[in-house]
């Protein structure tokens, strides 16, 4: 919705001081409405409930600080007796500033490679996130750090058939870090291989 809202905003600004004859008879917002809502953006907060899992799947595609918190504060908002991120990201993003988001929002997290491109490696980011657990000022939080799960996998595949070992029927798996990596997870989850 931001987006569009910024998409909208744009088009008056160019619309008022580039061409204004656009905007001769005003935008329609009936138009404007039914073209959004039939605007779809797979990959972006899609649930899913495959056959072949007990638990529900959501996909979505964030991979920079602020995508990363919406998807996690609408994941944790959801009702759940357990969250499971499966999780991996591209090698440019600065996964150093999301893995603390990530660690405070599982209960497990599955490490994954991401699909065509140069990525984080899951073993790496399985070990940071060991550390951020580890650190002094997460030790009010030691408890609940002490029950978290990590794993990593060799491929999104093995990723997600590790996910729904994990979790329980009435729980949630959020699979995110990448587009990349949640196309080839939508795939597989859609049974689309």
């Amino acid at each position: 919705l931001m987006n569009c809202h910024l998409a909208l905003r744009a088009f008056e600004f160019f619309s008022l001081n580039m061409k204004p004859e656009l905007l001769s008879e005003g935008l329609n917002v009936d138009l404007i409405r039914v073209g959004i809502s039939a605007a779809r953006n797979p990959g972006r907060w899609e649930r899913f409930s495959p056959t072949w899992s007990v638990a529900d799947f959501i996909l979505d595609g964030a991979h920079n600080p602020s995508g990363i918190r919406r998807a996690l504060d609408e994941f944790i908002s959801l009702p759940a007796s357990k969250r499971t991120i499966v999780f991996g990201m591209k090698a440019t993003k600065h996964v150093d500033e999301i893995l603390p988001m990530i660690v405070e929002s599982a209960d497990s997290i599955v490490f994954v490679p991401v699909p065509d491109v140069e990525y984080h490696q899951p073993d790496e980011m399985k070990n940071t996130a060991r550390c951020i657990m580890d650190r002094g000022d997460y030790k009010e939080r030691e408890d609940r750090f002490s029950q978290i799960q990590l794993f990593c996998a060799d491929s999104i595949s093995e990723g997600l058939k590790t996910a729904c070992g994990i979790t329980p029927s009435d729980g949630l798996i959020l699979v995110t870090g990448s587009l990349y990596m949640v196309g080839a997870a939508r795939t597989i989850v859609k049974g689309e291989v």
